[in-house]
């Protein structure tokens, strides 16, 4: 069988189901969480590409400096790992 997730949750974090790529995991430099932005970023994905992991507010700013992820309204940080 498959989980069921309301549609409201999605709604609330900018998502559409089956509309986006998922990545879960801690939010370490050694995940290559760098390689997976800028790759994605590159691309010309019309899906969103969805994070669920513990923010780390350093490594987060770190990313944002390099990358300028927060200039791609496609990657959303949706919840904790």
């Amino acid at each position: 069988s498959s989980l069921s997730i309301p549609s409201d949750w999605f709604r609330s974090k900018g998502l559409e189901p089956k509309s986006y790529y998922l990545v879960v995991g801690r939010f370490v430099p050694e995940n290559n969480y760098e390689t997976m932005i800028r790759e994605f970023m590159a691309s010309n994905s019309k899906r969103d590409f969805a994070l669920v992991t513990n923010v780390s507010d350093k490594f987060l700013e770190e990313l944002k400096e390099k990358t300028h992820l927060d200039r791609d309204p496609r990657i959303k940080f949706v919840g904790m790992a």
